[in-house]
């Protein structure tokens, strides 16, 4: 948020707050799907809580990935704006 212009930091709240909402709400009709989809109730469970580590672990690595190329970006870009 440090990086946004002070005219849009509403907006961006607005975005990340949205972003944040959607990914609970899907990450939880996920884990249910996967859950009731099994024949009995500790089998779904544990077959819900395996999906969303492996989401976790996936998210996690493409940030790790990601996450020193955008830092780079973001500094060049606020050292060609003075």
């Amino acid at each position: 948020m440090s990086d946004v212009a002070d005219e849009a930091a509403g907006l961006a709240s607005g975005v990340v707050t949205t972003g944040h909402e959607l990914g609970a709400a899907f990450g939880v009709a996920a884990s249910s799907a996967v859950a009731t989809a099994a024949s009995t109730f500790v089998a779904g469970y544990a077959n819900g809580f395996v999906a969303v580590a492996g989401v976790a672990a996936l998210v996690a690595s493409i940030a790790v990935a990601a996450g020193p190329r955008a830092r780079a970006r973001i500094d060049a870009e606020a050292g060609a704006r003075g």
